[in-house]
């Protein structure tokens, strides 16, 4: 079952795949993100890329872990097959772990008969978080990266808030903020750190006014061209209509993200059904990311499931502060 752990980092490595991607896969360069559930028996994997790595088309698949499966590797592997069998590529299968909870699945994986023949060796690659230090992450020199220093050894500490928070608004990448806040509030619990992280959420909104996919999709404008130049714009708007429909994938595809991630720090959070059950509601209502963003904030930070209600029931005032 998902948490707000695997939840948060979902959103975190959607909207920054190809930092994630040059660090699991050195080179790789992104072309797209690939649906992640599988027909047949239901399957869903958490990130699914396709890559173009050392000249080869490929998928990067990545799997978020806060807890330990000792089944992992079978796991993979039955990912793996079933995104080689649907897009037809080489698939390149890591799991990254966020907390130590007992010894990770290693790699290979190798089913051998008793008498020693082996059948089958299937290869992938484990990230330990809690095993690297804030440096390792540091100088990679990925912003996408920069909230992951929270779970490495001697990260968790309100000085790395801090310098994560400075450095991605420095790097512009006002989309990982979101994910990094209740990332941070997973990680810093101690009664005085969630009052500075309180604080400090009264004001994050305001980070999504600059959100770069929603000024893609508010864009309308279409330029008037001589007619002499008409086929050469008409090769140019059906180049633009593609490039639309992939903003709107991303944003349907992000949309959902947030809606999964808010329900489930909900339900983990409250245990409130009734709390629970409006969240759904009002979840089915809300069309605008940044309005989601708000209130993931908000409804994560909140002391009382009287208070989180409240923001939930009244999400149209978030809607007047963005406007």
């Amino acid at each position: 079952m998902a948490t707000p752990w695997d939840d948060s980092l979902k959103v975190l490595i959607n909207d920054n795949a190809q930092d994630f991607a040059t660090w699991l896969l050195d080179g790789a360069i992104v072309q797209r993100k690939l649906a992640t559930e599988f027909q047949g028996r239901k399957l869903v994997a958490d990130i699914l890329l396709e890559v173009l790595w050392q000249g080869e088309e490929l998928l990067l698949h990545i799997e978020i872990q806060s807890e330990n499966d000792p089944d992992m590797a079978l796991r993979l592997l039955e990912y793996n097959l079933r995104a080689r069998r649907t897009h037809k590529r080489p698939v390149y299968s890591c799991t990254i772990y966020l907390r130590q909870d007992g010894e990770v699945p290693a790699s290979p994986l190798r089913w051998v008969l008793s008498n020693g023949k082996e059948i089958l060796t299937f290869h992938f690659l484990n990230i330990e978080l809690y095993k690297l230090t804030p440096d390792e992450l540091r100088h990679l020199g990925l912003p996408g990266l920069l909230p992951l220093m929270l779970l490495t050894q001697g990260g968790a500490t309100r000085q790395i808030d801090e310098e994560i928070m400075t450095d991605l608004e420095r790097a512009g990448k006002n989309d990982a903020v979101g994910a990094f806040s209740l990332l941070a509030s997973l990680v810093l619990t101690s009664p005085i750190d969630l009052g500075w992280l309180r604080k400090r959420a009264h004001i994050m909104h305001e980070a999504w006014q600059d959100n770069w996919l929603v000024q893609e999709l508010t864009k309308g404008a279409v330029e008037k061209a001589r007619e002499e130049e008409r086929r050469a714009l008409e090769e140019e708007h059906k180049a633009r209509e593609a490039e639309r429909k992939v903003l709107e994938q991303e944003r349907q595809q992000r949309l959902q993200s947030l809606r999964d991630l808010l329900l489930a720090f909900v339900e983990r959070r409250f245990s409130d059904a009734k709390l629970l059950r409006i969240a759904q509601r009002q979840m089915a209502l809300i069309d605008d990311p940044r309005i989601l963003q708000s209130l993931l904030l908000k409804v994560g930070f909140a002391e009382t499931p009287e208070k989180a209600k409240d923001y939930l029931v009244d999400w149209s005032d978030a809607d007047e502060e963005q406007s």
